[in-house]
């Protein structure tokens, strides 16, 4: 996030301004004690475990996946602050094949592929008591996301949304110094979703951007695909919203409609809005035009802080 320097008040003004000054400090520090903050921090993966105070669930029999989840105490408690834990959450592929379409809603944690003989470990720093009971839940990849292995996982207290809302792994910012001038560069990202499909690799390009205006902040978001047949594809950062039309205006969504999408053609969709932009982390879901679920994946987006798309002119 970017810091911003405080300037000295002038000398020119009055003592009688000052207590306005300290009233607005007090209802900030009141607010600042009654308003819960979760603030995560990253913290190492493969840290050793200390038999007194960490524990850990493992399972998964290799062929192809292996699972672990632990936490680990960063932090003790006291009487006015609360102990930090940071809590791991691996999965290994011991195939010699890539595997994609990973997703452990229990332990939030989502991967879009997961290269053969290779292992990826997210791990946050959490503040806040470990919940009890242990939550169960399946670890479910591949395309059609009909494989999958029952875990027991270690989480926060709070849930993972809450406590991983301000942490740079769900949320960010776009900093205020690329928002100062108009016609900038567009900043882009572009997640890439990978499926097994009558035989042949399949993959989805979902690409977003935002570029500052004078006043306004524009969004452009980009849908295409080189799958053999149409496919619907439900991109939350698009269908959960209001209604929108595409860059040509001939196609209208509406929120809950996936979008069709046929090999080689690209659909752009525009919204204009004054909010800041920020960055996250979507769902989104592959059907074939039965609304058979092909693949399950997360993609990298822009979106008004709100997080609410709206269409141009709105």
């Amino acid at each position: 996030m970017a810091s911003r320097a405080i300037e000295k008040e002038p000398e020119s003004r009055g003592f009688m301004s000052r207590p306005r000054i300290w009233m607005t400090l007090g209802a900030i520090a009141l607010f600042t004690i009654l308003t819960p903050v979760f603030a995560s921090h990253p913290c190492p993966c493969g840290a050793t475990l200390n038999s007194q105070t960490d524990a850990q669930h493992a399972g998964g029999d290799g062929q192809p996946l292996t699972w672990r989840s632990a936490q680990r105490l960063q932090h003790g408690g006291s009487a006015s602050t609360p102990e930090t834990r940071c809590y791991e959450r691996s999965v290994g592929n011991r195939s010699a094949k890539s595997i994609t379409d990973v997703a452990w809603e229990i332990a939030h944690y989502w991967k879009n592929i997961i290269a053969a003989t290779s292992e990826l470990c997210d791990s946050v720093e959490i503040p806040g008591s470990v919940k009890k009971p242990d939550p169960t839940g399946p670890l479910v990849f591949g395309a059609s996301s009909e494989r999958k292995y029952p875990t027991q996982v270690y989480a926060p207290q709070v849930t993972w949304t809450a406590a991983e809302a301000a942490g740079p792994s769900t949320l960010g910012e776009v900093p205020s110094a690329w928002l100062a001038a108009d016609a900038k560069e567009p900043l882009t990202l572009t997640s890439t979703v990978t499926y097994a499909d009558a035989g042949k690799i399949a993959t989805i390009n979902l690409t977003s951007s935002v570029r500052a205006m004078s006043r306004d902040v524009e969004y452009k978001y980009a849908m295409s695909s080189d799958a053999p047949r149409p496919v619907l594809v439900n991109w939350g950062i698009l269908t959960d919203q209001t209604e929108l039309r595409d860059a040509s205006r001939d196609f209208v969504l509406r929120p809950g409609q996936p979008v069709r999408i046929t090999s080689g053609r690209t659909l752009t969709f525009l919204s204009v809005t004054p909010q800041r932009p920020k960055w996250s982390i979507g769902r989104v879901v592959v059907m074939d035009e039965t609304r058979r679920v092909l693949a399950t994946a997360v993609a990298s987006s822009y979106g008004p802080a709100s997080g609410v798309v709206a269409p141009v002119g709105k």
